[in-house]
């Protein structure tokens, strides 16, 4: 009965944290099961007291040197965003959620990718919060209609294809 407590205590922890009055609820996982250049092992996302979006979870990589991302994001069927965007470029990017999908994806930057290789990380903040987050959790806010973030990565080697599907919502 106590292992069961704990379980449950931990899912809370991992999948719904509160913060300044937010609530995220997230799965990331790969469109399909097999073929993917980038597989995700494991993912969890959520937001930490300052209302960072944080990651912990592993990568495994396929060997690659290009990385272009494609993405849309749907709400009620409707798409509320795309963006599209070379992932392997070391600038930084003035639009935060390409740089949330380099740093969630691990790219860096870094496309030279010449040996099967995963990469693990624990409680890694991809996404300051800041002014702009405030008005994209606005955007996203609902407590029963998920929003749907489908990305296509096109590589030199094949594709990667990931699906973020995620609820947030203030809790006021």
């Amino acid at each position: 009965m106590i292992w069961i407590k704990i379980v449950a205590i931990l899912i809370f922890i991992n999948y719904t944290i509160c913060c300044k009055n937010w609530m995220l609820k997230a799965n990331v996982t790969n469109c399909k099961k097999d073929g993917n250049i980038v597989k995700i092992l494991n993912a969890s996302l959520w937001l930490n007291e300052k209302c960072d979006l944080v990651a912990s979870g592993c990568l495994e990589y396929k060997p690659f040197n290009t990385a272009k991302l494609k993405a849309n994001a749907k709400k009620n069927d409707k798409i509320i965003f795309t963006l599209s965007s070379n992932l392997c470029t070391n600038k930084k990017s003035k639009n935060e959620l390409e740089n949330m999908a380099v740093e969630l994806l691990g790219f860096k930057g870094n496309c030279q990718v010449n040996t099967p290789q995963i990469l693990c990380r624990d409680e890694t903040v991809i996404l300051a919060y800041s002014q702009s987050i405030a008005t994209m959790f606005s955007l996203f806010n609902s407590k029963n209609d998920k929003t749907n973030i489908v990305a296509t990565i096109s590589h030199n080697t094949g594709k990667t294809c990931v699906i973020e599907e995620h609820l947030i919502y203030s809790t006021l």
